[in-house]
């Protein structure tokens, strides 16, 4: 019989073991900056998605409040409604808020909404009125349901500097309806 005699060139030699070791992680280092970043701006949006939703739900808040006595805190006194000023005190000893806060019949749960903590991350939310600009041409006349109609921002920010996010704050602006035009819920 014939006996095969084995080549002694069979295999990968040690050089190209190494340099497709490099190759691969080149190009695996490559792919998991790309991720990474990935990964970071998705958590930017979803905290960004959370400051909206805090700012809806605020926004909600003082929808089903009197429009009344919205009005006359944000457009007579020219206030923002927040806690900022009360540090953590729920019974604020500024004279401004503290009305607002310690009347708990008239607006039940308005430190909760104005203070939230999702995630382990604390916010804070203001409240102002939304001076709007008229719009000069518009075709719609806006002046018969205006006096119906009080425009709000609603801000949340996060209170500590140290929040995983490159969103310090966003803005919500709405309306509080008057009840003389409010569905009925």
């Amino acid at each position: 019989m014939l006996k095969r005699f084995r080549s002694g060139e069979e295999g990968f030699t040690l050089i190209e073991v190494l340099a497709a070791s490099v190759i691969l992680a080149i190009a695996g280092l490559a792919m998991t900056a790309f991720f990474i970043n990935a990964m970071s701006y998705n958590k930017a949006n979803q905290n960004k998605t959370v400051m909206v939703n805090l700012a809806r739900n605020a926004l909600f808040y003082m929808e089903k409040r009197s429009f009344k006595e919205m009005e006359k805190y944000l457009v007579t006194y020219e206030m923002n409604i927040s806690t900022e000023e009360c540090g953590d005190d729920p019974r604020c000893s500024g004279k401004s808020m503290n009305a607002l806060l310690i009347d708990t019949d008239r607006f039940p749960g308005l430190w909760d909404v104005l203070n939230p903590s999702v995630n382990g991350i604390e916010y804070t939310i203001t409240v102002s009125h939304h001076k709007e600009n008229k719009v000069e041409g518009g075709g719609l006349d806006t002046t018969s349901f205006t006096k119906h109609l009080l425009p709000v921002m609603v801000e949340v920010r996060a209170k500590s500097d140290d929040t995983p996010t490159k969103y310090r704050s966003t803005e919500v602006r709405g309306y509080i309806t008057d009840e003389s035009i409010r569905k009925a819920d």
